[in-house]
């Protein structure tokens, strides 16, 4: 790699790009699909694209971010780059390899079965034992003569709740 100005600079900017798309896919889905946020069409289908591709992308921009990388830490040694202009250089290069590592472990998580995990062992109460605020809303099912309901506020941060009513088993979901 040349150790002129323009091309430090240069391979410097695309490091710096590479580290903002890997982290753009991994943060974009998380921001647009969190719960309690309006979610609209377009923007969901978007961070589900990201969140579809993020593994693979930011698999690649750690590849080509760590060989930017590892050239630039060459181009910054001591013998070729004053102090004042090698420490500032070196810290961006490691911030850079660790968001970029980061980013390519994050995409691996499914963060949302982690925040909207099912509730798996359900507790119900006797009509006559609950107490409900007159706005609060619920989805209920009725199965067999046996009725279920499910407090929307629970339902919109766990999304599935597994149950069975009237014998049969089902996924409540919201």
């Amino acid at each position: 790699m040349p150790r002129d100005k323009i091309s430090l600079t240069l391979w410097g900017t695309i490091l710096f790009l590479c580290t903002a798309a890997a982290l753009l896919l991994v943060l974009y889905p998380i921001w647009i699909i969190r719960p309690f946020a309006a979610q609209h069409p377009a923007s969901l289908g978007i961070a589900l694209r990201f969140f579809r591709v993020a593994p693979l992308v930011t698999v690649l921009t750690w590849i080509t971010g760590l060989l930017i990388a590892i050239a630039l830490w060459r181009a910054t040694r001591p013998a070729h780059s004053p102090a004042r202009r090698r420490i500032p250089a070196r810290a961006g290069i490691v911030t850079a390899l660790v968001l970029l590592t980061a980013s390519a472990a994050l995409a691996r998580i499914n963060i949302f079965e982690r925040m909207f995990n099912p509730v798996r062992s359900v507790r119900f109460l006797p009509i006559a034992g609950t107490v409900v605020d007159p706005h609060d809303m619920v989805m209920s099912v009725s199965v067999g003569g046996k009725s279920h309901a499910y407090p929307i506020r629970t339902m919109a941060y766990h999304h599935v709740v597994n149950d069975v009513v009237g014998g049969l088993p089902l996924a409540a979901t919201y």
